[in-house]
């Protein structure tokens, strides 16, 4: 639903907004928070409603105005919001009076939030409007934020199944499944009537059967709310794949939709990530979070929401059993884009030339050379994706792209003859994700001067063009103020003194690194306080000291296995949670170390060569206290001492190793990866 994506994105972007101005009351600015707060207001009220009154458009034309109404307004507040923000934006200064840098701005700055305040008393009048429609209509708001539908199963508890293969359509297995669950209590013979009803309503057909049984997944585990499902599939007039997949979009909560019509935008069996749809769905302020809110715990909640209906499929999962990766069906994607065309979501290259192309926010292309990358033909698009197959050439993007002045998402997967330097003309761009992109052509080092960039994300091994490119070598100097995500940068580009000035930094993949930069990490104070994973490549011994790093949970490290390495030559970060140890060198026992990290859950030791007379020692009353997982992957493992005390916590141990002498213990939880 479209409606719920730009009421969301609407609501966030105000929180995000009220939260940093701190002003006092009487200022042109105190009038402008209040502005903004009541924007919030107004689109949650707005949001509230939507659970009704989409229960309710079907009879109604009124009704389905009025949703349409509500979602252009939300849609006008964001334009105005990105327009006149950034502008007030850049009247800031510093200190005590840091909202105007002279004396000169006041005049501007004052034209400017009057212009603004102008524009939202407009909008007031139109949400005055649609407040007067809602109630003539009668429409409820959801007092319980859209999820009174159901006491939802956990899907970690135990699930009504057999112990053989899944199937689906045959009478005959049916039948001796039948015969199966009436030996069994009363709730199991009541799935066994109701699948065969669903079944036959479904018209035997594999996917909407697996779709309709999400849905089932999704009541309470009784007759009479099994007998919903079924009534909702009676009211489809033929019994095909379509229907059941459009009863099964509608029965979503209206909150979940933009995020399941998402992966419409994404390439045919593509296999996506689960830190792609973060850095997306964070951009476009689908989701919004804090210190204490991770924005990857809040991404899997909806990914597992969307397993759970079967409308997705999960690829992969991380140690914790989190999702890592996912995929769709193709029919499913497809559903997803015809959606999408229905109600303007995203658009495709397939209606690229449509009247409502202008209005686009959301694209997705398979060759640039069917896109102009005018900003006159898409004025209003925030998020790119182009998947580009040219065989063994090299597609063109063009130097137009720099013109797409609100795009804030970019992501580019194929091959392509250059990244063009306008790049850097793209002031509110926040994601660039280039990791799935090959260039002909060394990368621009203008990237690295895009101060609104907050997620860079460059892919291991990326080429940039040399310093005889630029005739401003003081330019090469990487300097991303706001940038909060950067992966991949090789040391010879981001040299140490430019990693000082990365306070921001939550996320940070280095590798190519020196002694200079170890030094600048290892300082009295952190590059910065808010940084939370870190991950570093080492191609020689040293000596590197993370203590002062409290938000640091997750630590990723790898050496080159010429060199013995010693994890005594490190100072962990104190509440370290996840620790990967890549292609090391050990001529020591390493847990003699690590057992001492008390806080460590996750332990995963991969590709590492160990001298002949090491045992991995896990055993011992105050070994490992925390530690739920242990993985020791793609090497020969030595011998490994387990006791009784050691790993109090651990119920999961991953190993590739068959001819390993597990003990006992180990062998009760010993999951291959």
């Amino acid at each position: 639903m479209a409606e719920s994506a730009a009421l969301t994105a609407v609501i966030n972007q105000a929180v995000g907004i009220s939260a940093n101005l701190i002003v006092g009351t009487g200022s042109r600015l105190y009038r402008l928070k209040e502005d903004i707060e009541w924007i919030e207001r107004r689109m949650r009220h707005f949001k509230s409603c939507l659970k009704d009154a989409d229960s309710k458009q079907g009879g109604s034309h009124e009704v389905a105005n009025l949703i349409i109404d509500m979602k252009d307004l939300a849609l006008d507040i964001e334009d105005i919001l990105d327009t006149y923000l950034l502008e007030i934006e850049s009247h800031k200064g510093k200190g005590p009076f840091r909202f105007f840098k002279h004396a000169a701005c006041i005049l501007c700055y004052g034209g400017t939030t009057n212009t603004f305040s102008q524009k939202i008393e407009k909008i007031k009048s139109r949400a005055q409007e649609i407040e007067a429609t809602r109630e003539r209509c009668r429409i409820n708001l959801d007092t319980d934020g859209g999820n009174a539908d159901s006491e939802v199963w956990n899907r970690r508890k135990e699930f009504l199944v057999t112990t053989e293969s899944m199937v689906v359509g045959r009478e005959d297995k049916f039948q001796e499944l039948e015969e199966k669950l009436r030996s069994s209590n009363s709730e199991c013979k009541m799935i066994c009537v109701v699948g065969e009803a669903g079944v036959e309503r479904c018209g035997g057909l594999p996917l909407a059967i697996v779709v309709a049984v999400g849905m089932l997944r999704q009541r309470r585990r009784n007759k009479h709310a099994w007998n919903e499902v079924l009534d909702i599939l009676s009211t489809s007039s033929e019994n095909n794949c379509s229907k059941i997949l459009s009863l099964s979009y509608n029965d979503l909560p209206p909150d979940l939709r933009p995020f399941f019509l998402y992966f419409g935008l994404f390439h045919e069996d593509e296999e996506i990530s689960c830190d792609e749809l973060v850095l997306a769905w964070v951009s476009e302020k689908l989701i919004q979070f804090n210190v204490n809110q991770n924005p990857y715990d809040i991404v899997a909640v909806k990914l597992e929401m969307l397993s759970d209906r079967n409308l997705i499929q999960v690829s992969t999962r991380n140690l914790d059993g989190s999702v890592r990766s996912c995929r769709i069906h193709d029919l499913l994607r497809i559903f997803c884009i015809e959606m999408s065309n229905e109600n303007n979501f995203f658009g495709t290259h397939h209606n690229i030339h449509t009247n409502s192309f202008s209005m686009l926010r959301r694209l997705t292309i398979d060759d640039t050379s069917q896109f102009s990358f005018s900003n006159s033909a898409t004025p209003k698009l925030r998020t790119l994706f182009c998947f580009c197959n040219s065989g063994e050439g090299w597609s063109l993007i063009p130097n137009e792209i720099g013109d797409l002045s609100r795009l804030t998402f970019l992501k580019l997967s194929g091959r392509f003859e250059r990244m063009p330097s306008t790049i850097r003309n793209l002031k509110k761009l926040v994601t660039l994700d280039i990791r799935r992109a090959d260039f002909n052509c060394g990368l621009p080092r203008t990237i690295f001067r895009m101060k609104h960039l907050k997620h860079l994300l460059l892919g291991y091994g990326k080429m940039f063009e040399s310093d005889k490119c630029t005739n401003l070598n003081v330019r090469n100097e990487v300097y991303l103020r706001n940038i909060e995500i950067l992966h991949w940068v090789p040391g010879t580009i981001l040299k140490a003194s430019s990693l000082q000035k990365l306070s921001n930094l939550r996320e940070l993949r280095l590798y190519e690194i020196n002694d200079q930069h170890i030094n600048v990490i290892s300082g009295k104070a952190p590059i910065s306080e808010k940084l939370q994973e870190l991950r570093l490549e080492f191609t020689q011994r040293c000596s590197i000291s993370l203590s002062n790093y409290g938000h640091l949970s997750k630590l990723f490290l790898t050496a080159e296995p010429n060199f013995p390495f010693k994890l005594d030559t490190i100072e962990f970060p104190p509440n370290l949670i996840y620790l990967r140890l890549w292609f090391m060198k050990f001529t020591e026992d390493p847990m003699k170390v690590l057992k001492e990290l008390t806080r460590l859950e996750i332990l995963e030791v991969a590709g590492c060569i160990y001298s002949q007379s090491i045992t991995l020692d896990f055993s011992g009353v105050n070994s490992f206290p925390e530690l739920q997982v242990l993985a020791i992957e793609k090497s020969e493992i030595p011998e490994l001492i387990v006791d009784q005390t050691g790993m109090p916590k651990l119920y999961k141990f991953v190993c590739n190793q068959k001819d390993l002498n597990v003990p006992e213990r180990l062998r009760e939880i010993m999951v291959e990866p």
